[in-house]
């Protein structure tokens, strides 16, 4: 689908009203389709689900989508994965417009900005904003450029609200500093049932501070770390918590003992 299917799309779904879920993922729509889109929403308030990842988006849909989801009634998942955004100044831009969308949205429950490049400045413009709304429960940000600070804003947001369910922090630069910041809020958080952090440049001491979380907390139920680096004191202490790992729904690595010395590895059928 081009960016003519996109404007037909957006054309047909201000008359019909039944349909409630648009998958466009992979489509090339392009700034011009998914314009359309994003102006069709105030016409259609019974679209519950977008999709609009890698569809070839830019600066302008995205303000768009921020305009048109300021007050609309029924949208409760947004994916806007790997928009094209060809600067820092147009991810600050775009980072404003949906801090004042996630401000006042009362309708929105699951947000998924993958493959932004985003930067800790553009999450900190948000970061007000996802501490006061009370509706987004599922919040994936992987594959960005969030450091450890970024990863502080993240546990800002997780230390004000009790509510959120998913947390989706994969492919970032957090390392050792953001892990245990993270990890020291989650001690006591009871409502995140899945935590990726899977590829974040965490090494031994963040690892070990994530088991000692988890060893307290109760809530996650899905597990993800792979491909960070596990030390041998991080691998004795998730070793030493076996019993609550095997309760997990999903956990990415398998745990087993070579001359004694506890090792992970790889579980390969992880959802």
């Amino acid at each position: 689908i081009t960016s003519a299917g996109g404007r037909a799309l957006a054309q047909a779904l201000v008359i019909n009203k039944s349909i409630t879920h648009l998958n466009l993922q992979g489509n090339d729509i392009g700034e011009e389709g998914g314009m359309a889109i994003a102006d069709m929403l105030p016409a259609n308030p019974t679209l519950r689900t977008l999709n609009l990842s890698s569809c070839g988006i830019k600066t302008g849909t995205i303000i768009g989508l921020a305009t048109a989801l300021r007050e609309h009634p029924s949208l409760t998942s947004l994916n806007i994965d790997k928009p094209l955004l060809p600067g820092v100044q147009e991810g600050l831009s775009v980072a404003t417009h949906l801090s004042g969308m996630i401000k006042v949205n009362t309708a929105l429950t699951e947000l998924h900005m993958s493959k932004w490049k985003m930067n800790d400045d553009q999450l900190e413009l948000m970061l007000p904003s996802l501490t006061a709304n009370k509706g987004i429960v599922y919040l994936d940000l992987s594959c960005n450029n969030l450091s450890s600070i970024g990863a502080t804003f993240v546990s800002t947001v997780l230390s004000k609200r009790a509510d959120i369910v998913h947390l989706n922090l994969s492919s970032n630069k957090m390392g050792d500093e953001g892990a245990t910041a993270l990890a020291r809020v989650l001690r006591n958080h009871q409502t995140v049932q899945y935590l990726d952090l899977t590829s974040n440049g965490i090494e031994g001491r963040g690892l070990v501070a994530v088991a000692e979380m988890m060893d307290l907390n109760t809530s996650i139920l899905h597990l993800k770390l792979w491909g960070n680096t596990f030390s041998e004191e991080a691998c004795a202490k998730f070793h030493a918590l076996k019993g609550r790992l095997e309760r997990l729904l999903t956990v990415d690595f398998d745990m087993y003992t070579v001359d004694e010395k506890a090792q992970v590895l790889l579980k390969t059928d992880t959802e």
